[in-house]
């Protein structure tokens, strides 16, 4: 009982029942044939019409075009079109489509034009291109949990937003229902995922053609083997919401560009979420950024290789995010870091190579590093820019870089590399010298080595219950202005050992002179300094405090703008040393303080002053000032004594000649030092009481003198 609407001639089409206006009520169609038509059933305007249990067929362009919102076509067939670039069927706003085959579209089998479309049930059927598409976000609904059967078409089963692949199969099982088309790919345009579940299948790849959101209360789940493909510029944005992409170690996952040429950008979680994301077995590649972890959307990267990004490998910035027994394998952009680690994150057993730029970059409080390997960076291999608080930090082997090994605060030191062996774990690199920038060193000892020089960047303090040693040949050199601050119970034990296994302090240029070692308040133990250089400084070795107890040894002190030693606290020594050439008139060479000493020192071309005792009980014996002042200056003094009270102060078996000044020039005028059994500069005694040498001042007993030079027991060429 059916009617049956078709052309007089098959060959010579009509155009079919076109509805259009505002009729009062839906237009019905039930139990119709409509066949050899250009357009099928076209309803436009608000002019619903209800297609019901019939069959549509042989029409040229559309089968049935529902842009008029409420038609609906239910329980009928819509067989056989001829244009590709056309749709089967047609659905605008608030249409339906309801238990319909579509069979042998030349196109696309059903479109989704329009918001609030149901989609109830049904068979698309040997579609010439798309199966299912609906190209925008808008707002599909899948009642009633019954899905179409997408089958045998000439292209993909579906292009859609992934909501409305959550409502079409969310589930592996579901996704049964899509297979068994040309291509058995799922194509992603957009959209956002919310508080539902999708399921990427193992066999069932995602061709991913806009940037689509997995927003809050939402997961994205991958199957071990899954395969999902994004289009050049495309993110993967974690809104808040979570992946959980866990492969195995034989199915791996991968997440890659449709073309390798051009580029994805990567995963990106922002937002807040109350779980961890994690992605373990998986290959990501050819993107932007990688995996891009920012607000407090945490991510766990697990066995996995992440190659061929542009800028970021894995940009870690979302607290507890992790990588762990990984690689991060090739960055192109200079700049930019393979990895990067922000607040209580962790990097662990993870192998970086190939980075243009930085290789592991710690940005944060509290990261932990747990072993690895960088290898090959750009730049830097490991580069912590601020003096942040560390996390538990062990060891990793740094090589193959174009630059330095590592530039870290100085409390990274004893933590990266607290050994000899760690340290040369650091090595291979075409700058093999490790980069010191600043920090506060606290409860620990850096220890700087022979093998691995040291640039220091920005100025460090070794502060309470620390150590800065160096071993024997270590050498340490730094930038312009810059100083070695020991204070608050911190101290140094810099241990040299013979003429050629000094330990060094020097300017990186000679041009810019650094501003040297600064001690303040009481160490922990003496300073100690035995067998060093330090050259091309402001400042040499100066106490700022009467408590810092300091012991220098077998020294060598040259090239100082204002003083090269300064001791302060009572005990302090300097002896067997030179402290040779400074350039500031104003300032003495040596400053020796309280209850100090100096023993078998050679003083020698002091702009100034060689030698200036400002206190009591001050010794010198078996020491050299000569050259002060060019030997021209007459204020230039080789010991000035400048206490009123200088009870206690010797300076005897000395050689004093060759200065501007008085060899030895006491101001007070009550009481008189000990300055006997010196060599003055001639056999006849100072030049102030008839002799031939420096001149001395009143208040020194300075007989009997040395008929010739005293030789020092020793001091350092």
């Amino acid at each position: 009982d059916s009617i049956t609407m078709t052309a007089l001639v098959p060959a010579n089409r009509w155009y079919g029942p076109y509805l259009y206006g505002s009729p009062p009520d839906t237009s019905r169609l039930k139990h119709v044939k409509i066949e050899h038509t250009w357009y099928g059933v076209y309803a436009v305007n608000r002019h619903a019409v209800a297609v019901d249990s019939s069959r549509i067929r042989q029409s040229y362009y559309y089968g049935a075009y529902l842009g008029a919102p409420h038609s609906r076509i239910s329980h009928s067939v819509v067989d056989t079109t001829a244009q590709a670039g056309y749709q089967a069927v047609w659905l605008g706003d608030s249409t339906t489509f309801e238990g319909t085959t579509v069979r042998g579209s030349a196109s696309d089998g059903v479109y989704i034009g329009g918001d609030s479309v149901r989609i109830v049930g049904g068979l698309i059927d040997g579609a010439g291109e798309i199966g299912l598409q609906s190209p925008y976000y808008y707002g599909t609904v899948v009642a009633g949990g019954q899905r179409p059967r997408i089958t045998r078409g000439a292209s993909y089963p579906v292009r859609v937003p992934i909501q409305l692949l959550a409502a079409l199969a969310p589930s592996v099982g579901d996704q049964d229902s899509l297979r068994g088309n040309a291509k058995d790919t799922i194509v992603i345009v957009g959209g956002t995922l919310k508080r539902n579940t999708q399921t990427v299948a193992s066999n069932f790849p995602w061709r991913v053609e806009g940037s689509f959101y997995v927003d809050t209360g939402a997961v994205l789940t991958v199957q071990p083997a899954a395969s999902l493909a994004f289009a050049s510029g495309i993110w993967m944005y974690l809104q808040s919401g979570k992946i959980s992409a866990i492969g195995k170690a034989d199915s791996t996952i991968r997440f890659t560009a449709i073309d390798p040429a051009n580029r994805w950008y990567g995963l990106y979680f922002y937002g807040t979420s109350s779980d961890t994301s994690r992605i373990a077995h998986a290959k990501l590649e050819y993107t932007w950024d990688g995996v891009y972890a920012s607000g407090r959307n945490p991510v766990s990267v697990e066995n996995s290789v992440i190659r061929q990004s542009y800028y970021y490998g894995a940009y870690l910035q979302a607290p507890g995010s992790r990588i762990s027994s990984s690689a991060v394998d090739t960055t192109v952009a200079a700049g930019y870091y393979a990895v990067l680690l922000g607040d209580s994150t962790i990097f662990q057993a993870t192998t970086v190579r190939g980075a243009a730029g930085y290789g592991v970059y710690i940005n944060g409080d509290s990261v932990r590093v747990l072993g690895g390997t960088i290898d090959g960076s750009g730049d830097y291999g490991l580069y912590v820019p601020g003096d942040y608080k560390a996390g538990t930090i062990q060891p990793v082997v740094i090589k193959g870089g174009k630059s330095y090994p590592a530039r870290l605060p100085i409390r990274y030191v004893p933590l990266v590399a607290p050994t000899a062996s760690d340290q040369d774990s650091l090595l291979g690199n075409a700058k093999d010298t490790l980069v010191v920038a600043g920090g506060s060193l606290t409860g620990a000892t850096a220890t700087a080595r022979a093998r691995l020089p040291w640039r220091i960047e920005a100025s460090p303090e070794i502060d309470a219950s620390a150590t800065l040693a160096a071993e024997a040949g270590a050498s340490l050199s730094f930038g312009s202005g810059i100083s070695l601050y020991v204070q608050n119970g911190g101290r140094l034990s810099l241990l040299g050992k013979g003429a050629d296994s000094a330990v060094v302090l020097r300017a990186i240029s000679a041009a810019s002179p650094w501003n040297g070692i600064h001690l303040y308040n009481t160490p922990s133990d003496t300073s100690r300094l035995v067998r060093v250089r330090i050259e091309d400084a402001h400042y040499g070795v100066y106490a700022q405090h009467a408590t810092h107890f300091v012991r220098i040894d077998s020294a060598v002190i040259r090239q100082i703008t204002y003083t090269g030693v300064r001791l302060m606290a009572p005990s302090s020594v300097l002896r067997y040393s030179t402290v040779d050439t400074t350039d500031t008139s104003t300032w003495p060479a040596v400053r020796a303080e309280g209850s100090t000493s100096l023993y078998s020192v050679r003083v020698r071309g002091a702009a100034g002053v060689g030698v200036e005792v400002p206190a009591q009980s001050v010794s010198l014996s078996y020491c050299e000032v000569t050259g002060s002042g060019g030997g021209t200056t007459s204020t230039a003094h080789g010991v000035h004594v400048t206490t009123s009270n200088p009870t206690g102060v010797t300076v005897n078996n000395c050689n004093l000649f060759g200065n501007g000044g008085n060899g030895i020039h006491n101001v007070s005028t009550t009481v008189t030092i000990d300055g006997t059994n010196n060599w003055w500069g001639s056999a006849s005694g100072p030049t102030d009481t008839a002799g031939g040498g420096d001149g001395v001042s009143a208040n020194v007993n300075y007989t009997p003198v040395q008929s010739g030079l005293v030789t020092l027991p020793y001091v350092p060429k």
